[in-house]
């Protein structure tokens, strides 16, 4: 990283090459997008610090794989530098949340990005919904992922927060990967004339797992594919037994996924508990559409060009999968809505102007 006085630096207290993190990926992106070089510093971590050595504004130190070796290792460490960070952006992680308190102590600024819906911390312990809070309240900005999470920030815990939606990668995600074959070896099977039917995700109640199944297992001109792992788990093999349309793999790796989406007729999503649900973009960036429920965010990611948005009882799910088999989509118009609305270069633009009012930047200044 080169040395300059002249541009503020951001701590990101993670590990950047945590695969699967949305925090991790939001301060991956960031840091390694081309925009930020010219205004900007990072410091981070990572278990394999050469992976970022390229990135000219970037600095990374090495931490444990471990998760709890790693959290001590970046609390110590962030604190013996702080002489080099004037800020730190902050995600939903627990463990690292003494690094709020020491930034305040010693002046430094705060970003925290609130990934969960304050409702959804209700089944955690008390003692980590207090820390989110806490964090919540110290940091100089917040930022919700939607307008979902952003509303019940404010009606919870009597806070505002800047709306920033998570984005995709889409010259990784996109129509062009559709390789009906290669999906086929994926997931072993045949589809001939079927359609597929696809659910990423934990397989856990919230995702709307049990509507997904209870919609596709009668149903013989589908193959409905879980992609995932979790408490349903068993639950689905069992009914793959009795109808050998549904089938069930664990987590694939992000570039068998990037052949399976626009391979998909159909992403059936009716999760109710995701505060906005990057597998929503990973399909529309794909150019597939989806069908899920009208809660939490998924309305402000999916419009009726991109998708059908479901009440949530089991009628309009049946109604809503036949509906969305007859609609013409356009994989290309569908791709482009993610491109023009969700794409990571919009995402850092976003973050961006968050640093830039933080740290009272102007245009002219940059």
């Amino acid at each position: 990283m080169s040395e300059s006085v002249s541009k503020p630096t951001i701590l990101f207290p993670l590990r950047l090459d945590r695969a699967g993190n949305p925090q991790a990926t939001i301060h991956r992106t960031i840091a390694t997008n081309p925009s930020t070089q010219n205004s900007f510093n990072f410091i981070s971590f990572a278990n394999n610090p050469l992976e970022f050595s390229s990135v000219q504004n970037l600095k990374t130190y090495w931490t444990s794989s471990n998760r709890f070796f790693d959290a001590l290792i970046i609390n110590f460490k962030s604190i013996a530098i702080s002489y080099k960070w004037d800020a730190i952006h902050l995600g939903p992680n627990p463990a690292l949340k003494p690094l709020a308190l020491f930034a305040k102590l010693f002046g430094k600024k705060i970003i925290t990005t609130i990934h969960e819906a304050p409702s959804y911390t209700q089944e955690r312990g008390s003692i980590t919904r207090y820390l989110l809070e806490l964090l919540a309240s110290v940091a100089n900005v917040r930022v919700s992922v939607s307008q979902f999470v952003k509303k019940e920030v404010q009606s919870m815990w009597g806070m505002n927060s800047i709306v920033v939606h998570n984005g995709v990668d889409t010259s990784f995600f996109n129509p062009k990967k559709r390789d009906v074959s290669r999906a086929e070896e994926i997931l072993c099977i045949k589809l001939g004339k079927r359609k597929l039917v696809l659910f990423v995700g934990s397989l856990i109640e919230g995702k709307g797992v049990l509507d997904v199944l209870e919609n596709c297992k009668l149903r013989t001109d589908v193959v409905c594919a879980f992609i995932g792992n979790g408490p349903l788990k068993q639950k689905i093999l069992d009914c793959a037994k009795l109808s050998p349309h549904i089938i069930q793999k664990d987590f694939l790796t992000p570039a068998e996924l990037a052949i399976i989406y626009p391979s998909a007729d159909v992403l059936f999503f009716p999760s109710r508990i995701d505060s906005f649900g990057l597998v929503y973009l990973e399909a529309l960036a794909s150019g597939t559409p989806v069908l899920s429920i009208r809660a939490a965010a998924a309305p402000e990611i999916i419009s009726d060009d991109v998708g059908i948005l479901c009440n949530p009882v089991q009628p309009f799910f049946a109604v809503g999968l036949a509906n969305i088999f007859k609609k013409r989509y356009s994989r290309l118009k569908i791709a482009k809505y993610a491109q023009d609305n969700f794409s990571n270069d919009i995402m850092v633009r976003n973050y961006l102007h968050v640093y830039e009012q933080l740290f009272e930047i102007s245009q002219g200044e940059k």
